[in-house]
């Protein structure tokens, strides 16, 4: 339960995220490797990189989780570690185009394993970092979101979907050169007053819109 809860009081800047952390440690500490220690040390990586703005011992924290990863060969904890490894830690100190082969892993072994909150998260994040790493066209970026907003529509994932959507409508938007960057919105996924206020009260879907514009100004 506690490896699930450090990615939501990380998004929802929970001040209790510490005390799961340390809480996971203990138990590692007191009875060993298990399946969770990974995601244990991923947490904890998230913890000094977004928390205490430690970027490097976050990093170290975060490579350590993959080699016990590697160590303890757990199938159960593989999708969450990768997601919370190469979303949340190794983005801020490396480039974001060498984590996208390790989300797309971690997005395949949640599915295999039946870890489909981990898996989604995976699938989004890696469609994240391609808008900020590059490497494809807005085409390209756009026809994949439509393919896993759909698989997770299928999978009844509304909030992942959410997620998806946002990023599906930044690149129609972009693709499409709205004429007012601040209220128009070009495109099939974004298009009243009401499905704009439920993208505002996201934390993550509104961090994507302002991405959105700052892309349209610069």
């Amino acid at each position: 339960l506690l490896d699930r809860l450090t990615t939501y009081m990380y998004i929802g800047e929970d001040f209790r995220l510490p005390l799961a952390v340390f809480r996971m440690w203990k138990w590692t500490s007191k009875y060993g490797l298990s399946c969770h220690s990974p995601v244990a040390f991923a947490s904890a990586g998230i913890m000094l990189s977004g928390v205490l703005n430690d970027l490097v011992n976050g990093t170290c924290y975060g490579n350590k989780a993959l080699d016990l990863l590697s160590k303890t060969k757990s199938l159960a904890t593989e999708s969450r570690t990768k997601l919370l490894v190469h979303s949340f830690v190794r983005p801020w100190t490396k480039p974001c185009k060498g984590e996208l082969k390790p989300l797309f892993s971690g997005y395949q072994a949640g599915l295999t394993h039946g870890d489909l909150d981990s898996a989604m998260y995976c699938i989004f994040h890696h469609l994240v970092l391609r808008v900020v790493g590059g490497g494809c066209t807005l085409e390209i970026l756009e026809a994949d979101c439509k393919i896993y907003s759909t698989q997770m529509r299928d999978l009844q994932r509304k909030n992942h979907l959410g997620l998806t959507n946002t990023i599906r409508q930044f690149c129609l938007c972009l693709m499409n050169k709205p004429r007012n960057i601040t209220l128009e919105f070009v495109g099939e996924i974004i298009k009243t007053a009401e499905e704009y206020k439920v993208v505002e009260e996201s934390k993550l879907q509104r961090l994507t819109l302002h991405t959105y514009h700052g892309a349209l100004l610069t």
